[in-house]
């Protein structure tokens, strides 16, 4: 959930940036310079679901290595 709202946070606010950006750098240099498609919306939800897994899976997989026993003591 938490990556989930980073991510369209994320997106907004680069479609924020890039317009801004455009719209100040095409008054004086006569054509856009930064290009934001559905390639870097991709990037952006494929970094983010890599970083959610991967968050995800340490501490599973070192949950997975104790007893029962032990990770009822730990909490």
């Amino acid at each position: 959930l938490i990556s989930l709202i980073c991510t369209v946070l994320s997106i907004v606010i680069a479609i924020i940036v890039c317009w801004y950006m455009n719209s100040e750098l095409s008054e004086n240099l006569g054509f856009k310079v930064l290009n934001f498609g559905i390639i870097n919306i991709g990037i952006i939800i494929g970094g983010a679901l890599l970083i959610a897994i991967i968050g995800t899976f340490i501490p599973v997989f070192r949950a997975s290595k104790k007893q029962p026993v032990d990770s009822i003591r730990t909490l």
